[in-house]
Order: structure tokens, then sequence, then C-alpha cells
């Protein structure tokens, strides 16, 4: 009996230990993405579902990009208009102002500060 469960404790501790070591995986976002999701968005080709999914990932990767995917949640949060333009497409939509900000950010990604490798 005390053998199954030093074997048992043995087994359920590499287990644990395994999920400390091993992370989940995530993709990492590169300032292309952001480009080519802004203009999908400020185009109205995005999807809700494909917008939201897009500012739901964090990156842990850059802490720059990441203050800007948040920058771009805030704008969702207060200027994203939710309308189903068809049945089968629900697009993303903003208000003027919220495409202004869009088009801001979108300006602002090539003008990156210096970043260390």
């Amino acid at each position: 009996m005390l053998l199954i469960f030093a074997a048992t404790l043995i087994l359920m501790s590499m287990v644990f230990f395994l999920f400390l070591i091993l992370r989940r995986a995530s993709p990492r976002l590169t300032e292309k993405d952001f480009q080519a999701t802004l203009t999908q968005a400020i185009s109205g080709n995005l999807t809700t579902d494909e917008w939201l999914v897009f500012l739901s990932m964090p990156i842990q990767h850059d802490p720059w990009l990441e203050a800007v995917r948040q920058k771009l949640f805030q704008i969702d949060e207060d200027y994203s208009i939710r309308s189903v333009v068809s049945a089968e497409l629900p697009k993303c939509m903003f208000s003027r102002e919220g495409l202004e900000l869009l088009k801001d950010v979108q300006q602002n990604i090539p003008k990156r500060p210096y970043r260390e490798f």
C-alpha cells in the first residue's frame, strides 16, 4: 500500500513539475501583424470575432506591442459599435472617433522606439 502511494506521489510530482517547466504556446505577433490587422479593421474587412481574438492575445515577448494592444483594447471598449451587418458575417465597426484613433495607432507603429535584442 505504501509503495502504491509513493509511486502515485512521485508520478503526480513529475506531472506537476512538467507543467511548471512547459509553458502554454502563444503566437509571437509582430509589427506587421498589427499593421495587417489594423488595416483590415479600418477598412471594415475584419469580423468581430477576429478582432476580439486579436485583442485577447497577450504579448509577453514585447512590452511595447503589449502597450499598443492595450491601447487598442481601450479604443475597442470606448468606440466599438457592435453591429451585425449580415446574418453570416458580423463586421467589426467603430465610430468616426474610433476609426481616427485606430489610424493614429497604425501610423505610430513604425515610429517604434529603439528595441534591445
